[in-house]
């Protein structure tokens, strides 16, 4: 039996890079207009162009790959993905795949789930950018996790947020 697995929202790598870009360099210039007066206005557009720069490079790279699909059947997986909107595609043996459930907080107490998929090639990050349901990722997690260890206290905290 084949079960597909998509995102909520597709981006196209352009967007994904913008949507992490501009609000921090946005963020940076305004905070170097500070009231204060500490910087003169030159001094605000070179600390904003070094930021802008560094931050550019991060996010080039922090954005770069993207997972699109994933089909699991009985004993393989199939995860279809882009980097830098070129299409791939790869086929694991599903015994040859772990899992692991992150999270990662925030400082407004909200915690963001994301599941790593660790293989004997590579590994995959999903959810990286809140683009997937957190129901889709309870069920990847289960099905990849028959026959294997899983941390039930995250997932179950995963399910709780469906």
């Amino acid at each position: 039996m084949d079960k597909i697995y998509k995102p909520i929202k597709q981006k196209k790598y352009w967007h994904r890079f913008m949507s992490l870009f501009f609000p921090s360099v946005f963020f940076i210039f305004l905070l170097s207009l500070t009231p204060l007066k500490r910087f003169s206005i030159d001094s605000s557009i070179t600390i904003t162009l070094g930021y802008s720069i560094v931050w550019g490079i991060m996010s080039l790279f922090l954005t770069q790959n993207y997972i699109k699909e994933i089909q699991i059947n009985n004993a393989q997986v199939f995860i279809k993905g882009t980097t830098f909107n070129k299409e791939w595609e790869k086929t694991h043996e599903l015994k040859d795949i772990s899992i692991e459930i992150k999270s990662q907080g925030s400082r407004s107490g909200r915690v963001k789930y994301f599941l790593k998929l660790h293989t004997p090639s590579s590994s995959y990050r999903i959810n990286k950018f809140k683009e997937w349901k957190y129901s889709d990722l309870a069920e990847i997690c289960q099905a990849l996790n028959q026959n294997k260890k899983v941390d039930i206290h995250l997932l179950n905290l995963l399910k709780s947020k469906i």
